[in-house]
């Protein structure tokens, strides 16, 4: 019986090194295939995102120079899962801020403005300074006061070349947080290219509409402090690159109360009708002597007394008569006064230049109120026609 046992186990030794060559030879059965269901995470998965230590081939290891690492302090982190992640209190937005807050934002700048050669430049950034305390403002109103969106720069430095570029980023953060990332009102200008001027000139624009949508416009309508812009920037860019241009020319001046509920609609109005008798009538005239001429009644288009008793002065006042324009005779209106319910017109020909009521020419109510202001022009009143009283 031993040696039946010791032989078993002999047996058994031999077949050791035999099973062992063929359990290395034989390979692992594959792992099953995986079809990704349309629609769920997996399908189109990007490879894993580059960790701390390994960063993109051509980079150092910290990150791109001047980029904070997510290791740095102050570094925005987002999710639960984050190790060391301090998320801060939930966004809460006003629904209807009847009460804004007492704010005042706090610009720091070590930059100070210079004066340079080129007057749109320096326009500008006035524009640009006055603009950041209220789009400071306005966020602290409707997000509430330290809390910004993630890639705010809340920058005032005027010596960078990308200062508009940043606010407009700012204000479209802003918006974006409110409104909706796709959501923008119906004036929204948004960004189009242009003059360093007309940039922070919609910036303006655009801030004004966005606090109208949001704390309305109407009595307490902006926060305390706000700096705002004149009524003109409300305006649509047509509107305000005509009514430029023709201020410009120094041959308009706009009569329109700023606090009209319809101030941008008149302001549309007075400008079209005054480029429409004035320029748009004439544009012979217009092609000769250019806007320029309208100022000297070049091309302003001519008239008719249609009156008996058509008194001519030498002032507005209508205080220094000089005698009466015979019915019939043509001139040539040059500007109104912009004093409240007068009528008094500047007219000129061959040898005069007065002030006479238009409703005795036949200049219309319109042709009227599309004419200068008085004051905008360089005027000689005289009279040394034959009907003259007094020279």
């Amino acid at each position: 019986m031993s040696r039946l046992m010791r032989t078993l186990v002999l047996f058994f030794i031999a077949l050791l090194p035999l099973t062992a060559v063929l359990a290395q030879r034989q390979a692992p059965p594959p792992p099953p295939a995986i079809t990704p269901v349309p629609g769920s995470p997996t399908q189109g998965a990007l490879p894993p995102f580059p960790t701390q230590g390994g960063g993109f081939p051509g980079l150092p290891t910290g990150g791109a120079p001047g980029f904070p690492t997510p290791a740095a302090p102050g570094f925005p982190t987002q999710g639960a899962g984050t190790p060391g992640a301090q998320p801060g209190p939930p966004l809460v937005l006003p629904t209807q801020p009847a009460v804004l807050p007492e704010v005042t934002a706090e610009i720091t700048s070590e930059a100070t403005l210079e004066a340079t050669a080129e007057p749109e430049v320096n326009a500008a950034l006035e524009l640009l300074i006055s603009l950041r305390p209220d789009i400071e403002l306005l966020a602290d109103a409707l997000i509430g006061v330290g809390q910004r969106p993630e890639g705010w720069s809340g920058t005032l430095d005027i010596n960078d070349s990308q200062l508009p570029l940043l606010m407009r980023l700012d204000l479209e953060l802003l918006a974006g947080t409110v409104l909706g990332a796709e959501v923008r009102p119906r004036e929204w200008f948004g960004t189009v290219s242009s003059t360093p001027y007309a940039l922070a000139r919609d910036i303006r624009h655009d801030l004004e509409v966005l606090a109208d949508a949001t704390v309305g416009r109407d009595g307490g309508g902006r926060p305390a402090g706000w700096i705002g812009a004149e009524p003109i920037m409300r305006c649509s860019r047509a509107t305000q690159s005509l009514v430029g241009l023709l201020q410009a020319s120094g041959v308009f001046q706009l009569s329109v109360d700023p606090t009209a509920p319809d101030f941008c609609a008149q302001v549309e109005v007075q400008a079209s009708q005054f480029t429409e008798v004035n320029l748009l009538a004439n544009p012979a005239q217009l092609q000769q002597g250019g806007l320029a001429s309208i100022g000297t009644g070049a091309g302003a288009g001519t008239a008719t007394i249609i009156n008996d008793f058509a008194a001519a002065f030498l002032d507005r006042g209508a205080s220094l008569r000089v005698g009466v324009i015979p019915n019939g005779l043509e001139l040539t209106p040059i500007a109104r006064s912009y004093s409240q319910f007068s009528n008094m017109m500047l007219v000129r020909g061959a040898d005069f230049e007065l002030f006479i009521d238009y409703q005795f020419t036949s200049v219309s109510e319109d042709q009227f109120e599309a004419l200068p202001d008085v004051d905008s022009i360089t005027i000689d009143p005289y009279c040394a026609a034959d009907w003259c009283e007094a020279g």
